[in-house]
């Protein structure tokens, strides 16, 4: 009967060991794959960065309001805005009517923008004798400190317009959610291109071509 009883305990307690091993390693399973889902979804991304956001940035639920994650489109007016560059002087994006612009978003805490930069840099030495112009602006509301972007400015030796966005009002008005973000804008001012990631100089290339034939004035 004792017997009996011990060889009851030792099935039960060997059954209980093989369930406790079994759990563990579907949980390990499930971290796992957590984790390359993770990786994947980033890749997924385009390189793209998540801008810090803030408290006021969110939707505020008791309103319903929604934030446009997709931000305005092709085919909208780009919205207007005067900013100042590092030497002090004001920049209208208005003085630039009648040839195309790239506004490339970025920011100097964004490790995309750092790695893509200079492809903007040597687009704009390519193209700048046609009627087409390169603006960097920075996210400057969401740099830690203005010398970051100064820094980054000199050692990639940036050679087209960098412009401050220092009160978030462009980042704002043009819905930017990640960085870096690039518009392309026709000489009408009419948003042609939007590009959430980064560009390489093939690609900003191909779409700037593409842009020109497709550009209708009448």
């Amino acid at each position: 009967m004792i017997m009996n009883i011990k060889s009851l305990l030792s099935g039960v307690i060997l059954s209980l060991a093989i369930f406790t091993g079994g759990f563990v390693i579907w949980d390990m399973f499930q971290e796992e794959g957590s984790n390359n889902d993770a990786l994947e979804s980033y890749l997924d991304q385009d390189g793209i960065e998540q801008e810090p956001v803030s408290d006021s940035d969110l939707a505020d639920e008791s309103s319903g309001e929604i934030k446009d994650e997709t931000g305005i489109s092709p085919g909208y007016i780009a919205p207007e805005f005067e900013l100042t560059n590092l030497n002090g002087e004001t920049v209208n994006i208005k003085d630039f009517q009648g040839q195309f612009v790239i506004l490339n978003m970025w920011a100097s805490w964004c490790g995309p923008c750092r790695k893509k930069l200079p492809d903007y840099a040597e687009f704009h030495e390519t193209y700048k004798d046609e009627d087409v112009v390169v603006i960097g602006v920075n996210m400057t509301s969401t740099e830690h400190s203005i010398e970051a972007v100064e820094t980054m400015v000199s050692d990639f030796e940036l050679p087209f317009e960098i412009v401050l966005d220092e009160d978030g009002s462009v980042r704002q008005d043009y819905e930017i959610l990640v960085t870096p973000t690039t518009y392309m804008i026709d000489p009408e001012g009419h948003i042609a291109v939007r590009r959430q990631g980064y560009f390489d100089y093939e690609s900003l290339e191909n779409y700037y071509k593409q842009i020109v034939r497709e550009y209708d004035p009448t």
